[in-house]
């Protein structure tokens, strides 16, 4: 998991980013610039405002280290969405769309 600050209060969802690669800390900051905020620990049962997971290619992969795949298992485990860079630079960019419309 990366370790960078969350986002400001107010943001209505968390994402776990799982993996240490370029492209997921890339993926991370423009999320938490734009009010996604980066969960800060490992998913639990009452995490309800976690949105999904995201898993650089190596976690996906099963390259990861221990806790990376653990936390990928764990999240899996509590039916968490898991998701790929693409597919999560997908659902930031709408998500960050949907807020711009609405507001």
């Amino acid at each position: 998991m990366s370790t960078s600050e969350p986002s400001p209060p107010g943001a209505a969802f968390s994402v776990l980013y799982i993996g240490q690669s370029p492209d997921l800390a890339c993926l991370e900051h423009w999320a938490t610039s734009h009010g996604i905020t980066a969960a800060t620990g490992p998913p639990g049962d009452g995490d309800s405002g976690l949105l999904c997971a995201v898993a650089d290619s190596d976690v996906l992969d099963g390259h990861g280290t221990g806790s990376q795949r653990a936390l990928l298992q764990r999240a899996r485990d509590l039916q968490i969405p898991c998701l790929t860079l693409d597919q999560a630079w997908s659902l930031a960019a709408s998500a960050v769309g949907r807020q711009r419309t609405a507001a």
